[in-house]
Parts: structure tokens; C-alpha cells; sequence
């Protein structure tokens, strides 16, 4: 949650609608505070309730059972914005792969001593992962979320895209040997945009 862009009344509003009673007298330090407990607390990475909440069953964001629910959201987790997260696939290579790129395993917020200052996991065994499907021999494809900075994933994104252009820009020419079952005009394809 973003606090520098509410403001007070809008504070309050929002501890009030999330059950937690905050009095009106109180700093807007004291509200930032408590604020930041009933984000620690719905998120479930503290069993800490905060002050001034009725009861946890108001606190707790709640999902009920047998709606839809997206596997692989990192919605709840705080990633800074200047970080780019991915789901990697720990097949073989992969996450070593990822590693010397630049990425880095988050740490499973429910493992102890995980908070907002420990988003990096220091070993497979404390990084967030989960199975997201089998292989064909029926073994679990367990799949690890990881983060890179934003100027990196960027950086790499615009390599991509380059390796992309010069090869549109061959196609575009005719100067790409057309593969089994396709056809490229000698004079080159012509794009309209």
C-alpha cells in the first residue's frame, strides 16, 4: 500500500472501512503506523492484530472458497516498484539461467524471519515456489518466483526487441530463407501500419 499518496481523512477512511477504530486525535505518524500494521496483518505476515481492530475476522482480507483465485499473483507480497518479478520454471539450466542474468529468488514471506527488508532468499529452500504442473512422467514442475531490477529487465527486453527489428527488417527485404511450408516473395513482404 502506497501511504505518501493518501491523506489524512483518506487514512482514516480507510482504517474505518477495514474495521480498525482510530481516534481523531492521533498523528499522522501514529496513523502511517497503524496503517502499516493492518497491511502486515491482512497480507498474514504478522498474527499481530493492530490496535483499535474489532475483531480479526473484519481485518483479514478474505477470499471465499470456490471462487476464482490467480495461482501465481504477487499482488499481496510488497515487490518494490523499481522490480520486475517472474515465475521461472526450475527445469534444467533454468534458474541457474536466471541467476547469471540478473534475477533473484524471493523469499517465501511465510518463512520465518521474512518481511519487507528480506525480499531476496539466500537459498532454493527459503524461495516462494509452487507447482504449476506435471511432467510427462507424472513428477511435479515446480516453479520459482523471482525478481530482477527494472533497468535490467528492461535493458533486456530492448535487446530482444532489437534482434526482433533485424529480423523483420530481413523479412521485410526477402532476405530471410523461407522455412519448410512458408512462402516469402523474392521482392520481400510488404507491411501496412
Amino acid at each position: 500500500m502506497d501511504l505518501s499518496k493518501m491523506n489524512r481523512k483518506e487514512k482514516f477512511k480507510y482504517l474505518k472501512a477495514n474495521g480498525v477504530k482510530a481516534k481523531a486525535t492521533m498523528k499522522t505518524a501514529e496513523l502511517d503506523v497503524l496503517m502499516e500494521k493492518l497491511d502486515a496483518f491482512q497480507r498474514g505476515d504478522t498474527e499481530e492484530k493492530p490496535q483499535g481492530l474489532k475483531s480479526v475476522r473484519e481485518g483479514r482480507k478474505r477470499v471465499p472458497l470456490g471462487t476464482h483465485r490467480q495461482k501465481l499473483s504477487v499482488d499481496h507480497l510488497n515487490i518494490p516498484k523499481d522490480k520486475v518479478t517472474r515465475w521461472v520454471n526450475d527445469k534444467p539450466g533454468r534458474i541457474p539461467q536466471a541467476l547469471e542474468g540478473g534475477y533473484q529468488l524471493v523469499r517465501d514471506p511465510s518463512r520465518e524471519g521474512a518481511g519487507e527488508q528480506s525480499l531476496v532468499a539466500s537459498e532454493m529452500g527459503d524461495a516462494l515456489s509452487t507447482v504449476v504442473g506435471t511432467t510427462d512422467s507424472g513428477q511435479p514442475i515446480t516453479s520459482y518466483l523471482m525478481v530482477i531490477d527494472k533497468d535490467l529487465y528492461d535493458e533486456d527486453q530492448d535487446f530482444k526487441q532489437k534482434a526482433l527489428d533485424e529480423l523483420d527488417e530481413a523479412i521485410q527485404q526477402g532476405l530471410v530463407e523461407p522455412g519448410e511450408g512458408q512462402y516469402i516473395p523474392s521482392g520481400g513482404i510488404k507491411y501496412e501500419r
